[in-house]
């Protein structure tokens, strides 16, 4: 069956970036969609069929292969029809048609319009993903999760480029559950069999140690702990580095005592010692240094921040506002970082709120008022600070008094 995309050429801000290049496990929208449509079944094809019935896309949805191999059978816009996905995923979401995704199948000789197309919804087999272990006082910021076979996201806004990527971390161990679940006695037993083989354990801590895969000319330290990672060429993990369930790009180097969970890492990027990545997406070529962390988070291209740089990503009050499309509007959550631009620059002691996004190419700088810039007035064995302009002023009262000894 053949599929037919709409462009729509949307810009993500801050980033400027269309939708379809927006990185998703490291590689751009537009071949996870061609990657899904083909192990669904579907040809992608430049011109709309004429004499059968097709599937019509934007260049702008992430979807997983199994939601398209149910929608195929019938004919009209994919609707949601579990409550609890639509509450937890639908921020920001523009489904400006009939409320339901980019995503349809048409009739033979139908026009490549979603407008006035039956909405069609089925079973999504939804459940509830296991809760994150929180704090009481960060209860309120923890959302139910939902998670299965069918699973879809409209790129609209930077927020969704880590919910995406998050949901196709999760859909990883979905396709092989879903495997599993549809497969013989014969299946199940090949699949026990290989599994075995490559973890060659029972132990829970060896065994995440042992699924995911490892690139090529990777370096990677005997104390560093590796869990359900997808890791790239050439990839340098330093001592005591702790990276879980994350995807890493090709070059990436997490030095020692570095954090990286549930986050996705861009070629070449480097995560330096003692830095934390936690539920973010970095692209190609960051760099980012020890400081408070950063959670829930997107970094552009190329960008840098500085040794003690913070993200505030938690609200204990009313949910958080972003930038979208000019106006500052409800995020729905309280809990969600920054967005930092490509090539953005951020110096020493520099705080970012939660939702704020730093446009590309910004340089930004911490505060100065108490930063020492001329110290050529200080004496010998005197104690002195900053007198507020740059330069330094004595404090206490003088010169320590000699002792008679001295004398």
């Amino acid at each position: 069956m053949k599929a037919y995309r709409i462009k729509t050429n949307e810009p993500i801000s801050p980033f400027g970036d269309e939708a379809s290049t927006i990185p998703i496990l490291n590689q751009p929208l537009a071949k996870i969609q061609e990657q899904t449509l083909k192990v669904a079944g579907f040809n992608l094809v430049d011109e709309v069929p004429a004499d059968e019935p097709y599937l019509l896309l934007t260049d702008r949805i992430w979807f997983t292969a199994e939601l398209l191999r149910r929608l195929k059978p019938h004919r009209g816009q994919l609707a949601y029809s579990d409550k609890a996905w639509s509450e937890g995923m639908h921020c920001l979401q523009d489904l400006k048609y009939n409320g339901g995704y980019e995503l349809a199948m048409i009739e033979a000789g139908g026009a490549p319009l979603f407008e006035n197309l039956e909405p069609v919804s089925f079973n999504w087999d939804l459940r509830d993903a296991e809760p994150m272990d929180l704090h009481p006082s960060m209860a309120h910021a923890q959302k139910q999760l939902r998670v299965g076979p069918c699973m879809v996201h409209q790129l609209h806004h930077w927020s969704h480029v880590l919910r995406i990527n998050q949901l196709a971390i999760a859909n990883i161990g979905e396709e092989v559950r879903l495997k599993w679940r549809e497969g013989n006695i014969f299946v199940r037993l090949w699949m026990a069999i290989l599994f075995l083989c490559r973890v060659r354990s029972i132990n829970r801590q060896q065994v995440l140690a042992r699924i995911g895969t490892i690139g090529k000319n990777c370096q990677i330290h005997p104390t560093a702990i590796i869990e359900a990672c997808h890791i790239g060429d050439n990839v340098v993990v330093g001592p005591y580095a702790v990276v879980r369930a994350s995807v890493l790009g090709d070059g990436v180097k997490i030095e020692e005592y570095a954090t990286v969970n549930i986050s996705v890492v861009g070629a070449e990027t480097r995560i330096n010692r003692y830095a934390l990545a936690n539920l973010c997406v970095l692209f190609d070529r960051v760099m980012i240094s020890h400081g408070c962390g950063y959670q829930g988070c997107v970094i552009g291209r190329d960008a840098f921040t500085a040794w003690d740089v913070t993200a505030i990503d938690l609200s204990f009050g009313k949910t958080i506002q972003v930038q979208h499309n000019g106006e500052w509007v409800d995020s729905g959550q309280h809990f969600l970082g920054a967005a930092i631009g490509h090539r953005a620059v951020l110096g020493n002691r520099v705080r970012i709120n939660y939702g704020v996004s730093i446009p590309n190419d910004a340089v930004l700088v911490g505060p100065i008022d108490d930063m020492i810039k001329d110290a050529s007035q200080a004496e010998p064995k005197r104690p002195y600070c900053v007198d507020g302009f740059g330069g330094v002023k004595p404090i206490g009262r003088g010169q320590p008094k000699q002792s008679d000894s001295a004398e």
